[in-house]
């Protein structure tokens, strides 16, 4: 039995389709954030919990919040120029506003010349409420148009200001959603790990890890010793020692090797079975606007109860970082993505392309490794979401927050369920 060509044809097209049917079930896609959901919304509908928090031991916790997939523009765009004047808007409202005005006094006029009442007649109704709308239309076209023009202004403002780094803007997807930090990494929970980890001994500088004792009151005490012990290696030693002491335990940790973030990633990961690591730039700007395109994610202007940060120049070198979390944090709950400690990120700068982009990623390198956020030691123009530096190794102002991966399949649809928190 031969079949026709045309049911041949439509029987390929079909297994085609099925095919391709099975392969989107096989691969669903995370959802975006659609710009206006809460966390706690999101976290709804794909089925996560908002926060997480881990037992360091101790009574020492360490508190990560959702980030959701989604869309958002890094870098600093270049301003548009207002489709329009505001002069036309206020020559629409005043003409017609005059118009309104002038009939309305005709007919109070012959009225009081008359000595009757003021005749409002159908028609006189309608070509009153004409005049009446057209003005409002001529106010509203205006309004828009100075609304447009400030905001050009602010952009144009904000461009001049910006690095060459951080130009041309473009559009950047995170297709996968994550956990972060909600506060940077402090001193108390930093060595609450590093006194358990096994990796002790910094096998470049012959350095082992010292044992921090945290105090109830918030003081530390330290026991420690070398190998392969040299002048620099001691030297080494009591310069971070001599920062360390100054700052209180709740402060964010600064001065770490690569060496000591690997280790201390490494031992959480083994401690509660998932995937720890520090977010890529594109990640970290996506978390810092928590869906703001101003300058800052409380605005175009950084309030001190928003971010600590130096207004001296130059700044104050006094009585190191800030407590973690003193300050306001941003619209998805993260605190000091503004100031108190540079952050650094997985990733080297790369060169900006206006292509779009999903979840970009700069070379993995250490020479010109990404730091984001400023210190409290630096200007607001550096704290700006978009401002990016470049780590030139550790020093007392630049600190780490984590990234906690999602490590499950994005939900089907119709099948999200909140987990528990684990």
């Amino acid at each position: 039995m031969t079949l026709p060509l045309g049911a041949c044809c439509a029987a390929f097209l079909a297994l085609m389709a099925g095919f391709g049917l099975r392969a989107a079930e096989a691969e669903p896609a995370w959802p975006l954030w659609d710009g206006r959901q809460s966390v706690e919304e999101y976290a709804q509908l794909v089925g996560l919990p908002p926060a997480k928090s881990l037992d360091l031991g101790g009574g020492v916790t360490m508190d990560f919040v959702l980030i959701p997939a989604g869309r958002f523009v890094m870098g600093t765009p270049e301003p548009v120029l207002p489709s329009e004047s505001p002069l036309p808007g206020r020559l629409i409202f005043k003409f017609f506003l005059c118009a309104f005005l002038c009939l309305v006094g005709m007919i109070l006029s012959h009225a009081w010349r008359t000595k009757t009442r003021p005749q409002f007649g159908l028609k006189t109704l309608l070509l009153l409420a004409v005049l009446a709308g057209f003005a409002m239309y001529g106010f509203a076209r205006g309004k828009t148009a100075e609304l447009d023009a400030v905001r050009y202004e602010l952009d144009l403002k904000r461009w001049r200001l910006a690095e060459p780094n951080e130009v041309p803007a473009h559009l950047v997807t995170i297709s996968r959603p994550y956990y972060l930090a909600k506060y940077e990494t402090s001193i108390r929970q930093f060595y609450s790990v590093m006194n358990k980890s096994p990796d002790r001994i910094d096998q470049k500088n012959g350095i082992e890890y010292w044992n921090v004792h945290l105090h109830r009151d918030g003081r530390m005490s330290y026991t420690f010793s070398l190998h392969n012990s040299t002048e620099e290696n001691v030297a080494k030693l009591f310069e971070q020692m001599i920062g360390m002491m100054s700052l209180p335990a709740d402060s964010p940790v600064t001065h770490m090797t690569s060496l000591e973030l690997n280790s201390f990633s490494s031992y959480l990961e083994k401690e509660f079975g998932h995937s720890f690591r520090l977010p890529y730039e594109a990640e970290w700007e996506f978390a810092c606007r928590a869906g703001s395109y101003a300058s800052f994610s409380s605005g175009e202007a950084l309030l001190a109860e928003y971010a600590e940060f130096s207004s001296q120049r130059p700044p104050v070198w006094l009585n190191g970082l800030n407590l973690c979390g003193q300050k306001k944090g941003n619209a998805w709950g993260l605190f000091d993505m503004h100031g108190n400690a540079w952050e650094i990120c997985m990733d080297g700068l790369r060169g900006y392309d206006s292509a779009p982009v999903t979840d970009p990623k700069g070379a993995l390198t250490k020479s010109n490794q990404v730091k984001r956020g400023g210190s409290k030691f630096t200007q607001a123009h550096e704290c700006r979401s978009a401002y990016r530096s470049v780590y030139k190794g550790p020093d007392l102002e630049t600190g780490f927050r984590l990234l906690l991966e999602v490590d499950q399949s994005p939900p089907r649809s119709g099948s999200a369920q909140v987990p528990e928190n684990r």
